[in-house]
């Protein structure tokens, strides 16, 4: 006598038991002072962004100028609809950079000099 066929079914029917777990996505915090209303690019660099120009970054860099470009592509990233310029640099040089920029390298020119005196 043929043993009889017996399937086992699972008591689980949950939908989620068999899909990825969840990857916590880090939202990126705006620089309290480096973000201009009327900036028209989110420079993104580590966990932070700046809201700049992208005609004040093109005008000094021709570096910066073909990644700006680079960002009108077809898989563009927005933060606060802006387009993302993502830089590998970290945050604290990006931010001086971008503070030399617009406010002068004189004020930090200074500050470099200050501690041989």
């Amino acid at each position: 006598m043929a043993a009889p066929n017996i399937m086992r079914i699972s008591t689980d029917f949950s939908t989620n038991r068999h899909a990825a777990k969840p990857q916590e996505i880090e939202v990126p915090t705006r620089h309290p002072e480096i973000c201009f209303d009327d900036g028209n690019l989110a420079v993104l660099t580590g966990s932070h962004y700046c809201l700049v120009h992208q005609g004040v970054l093109s005008r000094r860099s021709d570096t910066l100028k073909k990644l700006v470009k680079c960002v009108e592509g077809k898989n563009v990233r927005f933060l606060e609809g802006r387009p993302v310029l993502h830089l590998q640099d970290s945050p604290d040089d990006v931010v001086r950079f971008l503070q030399a920029l617009y406010d002068g390298m004189y004020e930090y020119s200074f500050i470099c000099l200050c501690p041989f005196f």
